[in-house]
């Protein structure tokens, strides 16, 4: 079983739609007052907002292993901006995102949420899985 970064944001979609959740933490600089966004983690959700995935400590061009058939590669992501950038099975999202921000105990938390369309590949592969049956491309090896 899979846990998240952290408490996590999502909203539940239809099927063949999956949501990809951008966790950050609010930083204020005690000296010079300046505020910044630092992001923490990824979560990767079906449609009914089970979490199928997640990375700690996000990068640019880093890709995210789940329960979907192909990767989440993430393409653009950096501290303090909310442009954000991923590809899933040769379709890419820009921005799109929606924003919220919670505050528990003092602790706040920006989290960032995008739906994805993964079409029937993530019901398709736990079949595939459980069958023992796997689709192999030995082409792709070069």
């Amino acid at each position: 079983m899979l846990s998240s970064v952290q408490g996590s944001w999502c909203l539940a979609t239809g099927p063949g739609t999956c949501n990809l959740n951008i966790e950050g933490t609010p930083v204020i600089n005690e000296k010079t007052y300046r505020y910044s966004e630092v992001w923490t983690g990824i979560n990767i959700f079906d449609h009914a907002c089970n979490l199928i995935g997640y990375l700690e400590k996000p990068v640019k061009n880093v890709a995210i292993y789940s329960e979907l058939p192909w990767t989440v590669v993430i393409t653009e992501i950096q501290n303090n901006d909310r442009n954000f950038a991923f590809c899933y099975a040769g379709t890419c999202y820009d921005n799109g995102f929606t924003y919220n921000s919670f505050d528990e105990d003092g602790s706040g938390t920006i989290e960032c949420l995008r739906a994805f369309d993964c079409d029937n590949e993530l019901r398709t592969a736990k079949q595939e899985r459980s069958s023992g049956y796997h689709t192999w491309n030995e082409s792709a090896l070069g």
